[in-house]
């Protein structure tokens, strides 16, 4: 037998070295389809350790930066949107002069409107930097800028003052007062005053004017009359430490409490003397002034006789049939009773009218929107709990007694 030659070996390639694919077979995905090795790479050549550390180190860089950017525009573009949001569902006012409001009963199609006007809560003048009340507010001048702005749309047909308040600042409530006259004078148009459960003091100053006052059911008025202090006296003072067991003042016979109902004392006021019988007189003037103007304020609006009010009626809060027995009211209602009364007086009852109340200011949301305060104030007012601090030498109208809502 011939034995055949051996065939010459050819040389492999290097142990682990990629190859490309075999002649005549169809290339695979993710293979170098030309000449091996590629132009400037070393058989074999890897990095070293500190070459991946580098890439790695470089790719993540970039990554993380691309992340935040992405992040910092996906926050910017949600700030916008939010924006937007509350700018259409909170800032309707587009002409400062004009009212802008919003449906709450009645028909939404109808051309004729009845404004609601709300006095809720303790009667300021204006918003403060530092409110001296927490809870609910009701500004003054605020509310008789409403009742200009309702003046000057033809639209209102009538404006129904909704109260529920203690009372509060007597400017305050006199500009709830001019502004009901000035609407009234300006217009022709009704004014309903309804109260929802309290309407005293500087309430009743602000609705006295109303055409019509309905109360409903279980509402107390009155309280006609004027209040100042507290004066604090502490008599025998000790200490002005409270020693191991915290602060506070020790006295020998005891504190006491003064507030008059109704200059040369620069120092009225200190807790460390009593009020001087000049200085009670010159305050009590004061307040004598006010109530004055008080009464007969009530009793021009009302039809009251003055000594009625001060001798029969006094400071007193009535409920219902009383209040209505004193002319403090007209009758007892619920609210849709008052829209409707409200319509009645207007000439635009049936279901030709629509209830409305301006925009904006009514809200949990609404109200945040618009605070003015820092958050320093809003921690300060969500501990005191709604207590109303006092102002100290201002006359209030306020009913009950101040010195128990004071924050210390």
């Amino acid at each position: 037998m011939t034995q055949e030659p051996p065939q010459e070996q050819q040389p492999g390639p290097e142990q682990g070295t990629p190859q490309p694919p075999p002649v005549g077979t169809q290339p695979q995905g993710g293979y170098y389809q030309g000449p091996w090795p590629p132009p400037g790479v070393q058989p074999g050549q890897r990095d070293g350790f500190w070459g991946v550390v580098w890439r790695t180190a470089t790719k993540s860089v970039i990554v993380a930066t691309v992340a935040s950017f992405s992040f910092i525009i996906a926050l910017v573009v949600f700030g916008l949107a939010i924006a937007a949001i509350l700018n259409a569902a909170f800032d309707t006012d587009d002409d400062d002069d004009g009212l802008e409001t919003e449906f709450i009963y009645g028909n939404e199609d109808a051309d004729d409107k009845l404004l609601v006007v709300r006095v809720d809560g303790v009667i300021l003048g204006e918003k403060l930097d530092e409110p001296l009340f927490s809870g609910g507010f009701a500004y003054g001048y605020e509310i008789q800028a409403t009742l200009r702005k309702a003046a000057a749309d033809d639209e209102i047909k009538g404006v129904l003052l909704w109260l529920s308040t203690p009372g509060g600042t007597i400017y305050g409530s006199r500009a709830i007062a001019d502004g009901v006259a000035e609407y009234q004078a300006a217009t022709g148009n009704p004014v309903v005053a309804y109260v929802a459960g309290v309407s005293a003091s500087g309430g009743m100053y602000a609705m006295a004017g109303a055409d019509t006052i309905l109360a409903d059911h279980g509402s107390i008025v009155g309280s006609i009359g004027v209040i100042f202090g507290p004066f604090e006296y502490y008599d025998g003072v000790i200490a002005t430490e409270g020693g191991l067991l915290g602060g506070g003042i020790t006295t020998t016979n005891g504190i006491t409490v003064e507030y008059l109902t109704a200059g040369r004392s620069k120092d009225v006021g200190n807790p460390f003397r009593p009020l001087s019988d000049d200085e009670r007189e010159v305050l009590q003037a004061g307040l004598d002034d006010e109530y004055t103007t008080f009464v007969s304020h009530v009793a021009s609006a009302r039809g009251i006789g003055p000594e009625t009010i001060r001798d029969e009626i006094g400071a007193m809060v009535y409920g219902n049939a009383q209040a209505e027995a004193l002319g403090l009211i007209d009758g007892t209602g619920t609210l849709i009773e008052a829209y409707e009364q409200l319509a009645q007086r207007a000439g635009v009852s049936g279901n030709r009218y629509q209830v409305v109340e301006e925009s904006g200011g009514n809200s949990l949301l609404g109200a945040l929107v618009e605070s003015d305060l820092d958050a320093e104030s809003l921690a300060t007012l969500s501990t005191t709990l709604g207590e109303v601090c006092v102002p100290r030498g201002a006359y209030l109208a306020y009913w009950g007694d101040p010195g128990t809502l004071c924050r210390r």
